[in-house]
């Protein structure tokens, strides 16, 4: 069984868009461990969850994954490689009311572009990376 987490920060702007994809994956996916830390937003009903994780527990979460979903927060995605693993970043969007600016979004395409990420551009790519990620 492949474990993923998604991790959305302690950022409290909601990040619900993100928790919503991760909570219909983890209840498509059962063959799937699915751990949703989900700050601010509404709690999902499916996968084990937590609204937030010390860095601590973090660490232990990302250590314990096949695959992490994460926004695009430099700190985050510096841990998620430091475990061996390419993080998928979703980036927050101010156009869904997710952050203040648009900086997520500048940044994970500029690290995307240098394959220190893999991008998603929108929950809807989600499915088909994080299936590619626990395959190999």
């Amino acid at each position: 069984m492949s474990r993923i987490l998604v991790t959305v920060s302690t950022e409290h702007h909601p990040f619900q868009r993100l928790v919503r994809w991760a909570d219909d994956y983890a209840r498509r996916h059962p063959e799937h461990d699915v751990f949703i830390q989900y700050g601010s937003a509404r709690p999902p009903v499916h996968g084990s969850r937590s609204r937030l994780l010390d860095h601590a527990q973090l660490q232990k979460e990302i250590a314990r994954a096949d695959a992490v979903v994460c926004h695009g927060g430099p700190a985050t995605i510096t841990d998620i490689r430091r475990s061996g693993l390419v993080p998928i970043c979703v980036p927050r969007d101010p156009a869904h009311h997710e952050h203040v600016d648009g900086h997520q979004m500048r940044f994970v395409q500029r690290i995307s572009d240098a394959g220190i990420v893999t991008a998603a551009n929108g929950v809807e790519s989600l499915d088909t990376l994080v299936l590619d990620a626990v395959s190999h």
